[in-house]
């Protein structure tokens, strides 16, 4: 039987996932857009800032897992930012990027 989680809970336990590469959050980028909790189970959508975005597999897998290991059972679904979204994506992460250069 799935362990009753809140959707607090989920938040913190996905709070420390980094974006590939980035140092920071797929919360402070904007990609996890949405948590709930429906009968029991930690319904996530996730953005991705392009419909080629080469690590969408390992985000999506990275929040699947982490919330597994924990017996928490998961519907997650992926969408496109926004162009908006993207713009904030970009001028977050690009502190970060330039760092690398």
């Amino acid at each position: 039987m799935a362990k009753t989680v809140t959707v607090e809970e989920i938040k913190e336990i996905l709070k420390p996932i980094t974006y590939p590469g980035i140092k920071f959050s797929l919360f402070e980028l904007g990609v996890i857009q949405d948590v709930s909790v429906v009968e029991n189970k930690a319904v996530i959508t996730i953005a991705l800032p392009f419909a080629d975005t080469p690590h969408a597999d390992t985000i999506v897998n990275s929040v699947k897992e982490r919330l597994e290991e924990r017996s928490i059972e998961t519907d997650i679904s992926t969408t496109i930012m926004t162009r908006d979204q993207v713009q904030n994506f970009v001028v977050t992460g690009r502190e970060d990027w330039f760092s690398l250069g």
